[in-house]
C-alpha cells in the first residue's frame, strides 16, 4: 500500500460534510475521532454531536467559516482512509517507536519534518518506521463496511506464495 496521489481520497470518494449525517457514519467517525489530536477531536465531536453549523464553530474558534469547513473535510477524509482505521486498531500491538511514528504521520497527519522534530528522530529513521508501518498494513485487511464495531476489526491477509518468494531471508530476521 503506497501513499500516492492515486490512493489519496478524492472529492468524489470523500464525504461531504452533510453526507456524514445522511449515511449514518456519525458513530463510526466519533469512534475514530478518539485517535485525533485534542483540538481536532474537539472540532469533529462538536460538529457531529451538536450538528453545530460551521458558522458557530468558526465564531467560537475565531477563524473563518471556510477554514473550519476545509479542516473538517480534511479530517473526515483522513478518518475515512483504510490506513487510518487499520492503524487505530493495531496501534497498541506495535513497539513504542513505530506506534509513535504511525500516530504522528497517519493519525495526526503531521508532515515528516514536523513529526521528526516532535519525536526527536532523524528523517531517515522516521521513513524506516513509516515503511515498516505500510508493510504491516499490507498484511491486514479491514472488515467490509458495516460489519464489526465502529472502528472495525482486522483480519489477517493470508500470505500468497508470490509474496513469500520475494521476501529476503535478512528481512525476516529484522
Amino acid at each position: 500500500m503506497q501513499l500516492t496521489p492515486a490512493t489519496l481520497p478524492t472529492r468524489e470518494t470523500s464525504q461531504t460534510l452533510r453526507d456524514i449525517f445522511r449515511d449514518g457514519s456519525c458513530s463510526r467517525l466519533e469512534g475514530l475521532a478518539e485517535f485525533l489530536p485534542p483540538p481536532d477531536r474537539a472540532l469533529v465531536i462538536a460538529y457531529i454531536r451538536r450538528a453545530s453549523p460551521t458558522r458557530e464553530l468558526a465564531a467560537i474558534a475565531g477563524i473563518s467559516d471556510k477554514s473550519i469547513r476545509t479542516r473538517l473535510r480534511t479530517l473526515i477524509a483522513r478518518m475515512n482512509t483504510p490506513s487510518y482505521s487499520l492503524i487505530a486498531n493495531n496501534l497498541n500491538k506495535w513497539p513504542r517507536a513505530r506506534r509513535d511514528v504511525a500516530r504522528a504521520l497517519f493519525l495526526h497527519g503531521l508532515p515528516l519534518k514536523v513529526a521528526a522534530r516532535h519525536l526527536n528522530l532523524t528523517i531517515p529513521r522516521l521513513k524506516e518506521h513509516r515503511a515498516a508501518t505500510l508493510a504491516l498494513l499490507e498484511g491486514l485487511t479491514p472488515l467490509p463496511q458495516g460489519e464489526g464495531p465502529g472502528v472495525g476489526l482486522l483480519l489477517p491477509t493470508p500470505p500468497s506464495s508470490s509474496t513469500q518468494a520475494t521476501v529476503a531471508p535478512t528481512a525476516l530476521s529484522a
